[in-house]
């Protein structure tokens, strides 16, 4: 009797073992695609990782390009300014100016209508 328990018991694990690896067999191709896909995935990654890098080593490059530029253009644009403020100031002696003649103009002009007997 125990001996046709554990004959029993061990068809029933050989059973078990053998629906295991059945299981363990249909998910084989499915582990291998996951692993595939997961291997595909990490490389398209690294890749736009590294497109990245490169992408910002460029972008760093023209940055500190720009830079090096800008301090050149410096000095010439405190330049400009510098001369911006001159025209500004030679456009209010004017301005100051032509008023002092139209205003000479507008007297003499009534010193002559004076003279002549009109106003």
């Amino acid at each position: 009797m125990a001996d046709e328990a554990l004959h029993r018991a061990i068809g029933q694990l050989e059973g078990q073992i053998s629906a295991m690896q059945q299981q363990l067999a249909a998910l084989a191709p499915q582990i291998q695609v996951s692993r595939q896909e997961s291997s595909d995935g990490r490389s398209r990654i690294y890749k736009e990782l590294e497109a990245l890098r490169a992408e910002h080593s460029t972008s760093k490059a023209n940055i500190e390009r720009l830079a090096d530029d800008l301090a050149e253009a410096k000095p010439v644009m405190h330049e400009i300014k510098r001369w911006k403020e001159r025209f500004i100031g030679m456009q209010m002696l004017l301005g100051a100016g032509a008023a002092a003649i139209g205003g000479a103009v507008v007297l003499f002009w009534k010193w002559i209508a004076m003279k002549i007997g009109l106003g």
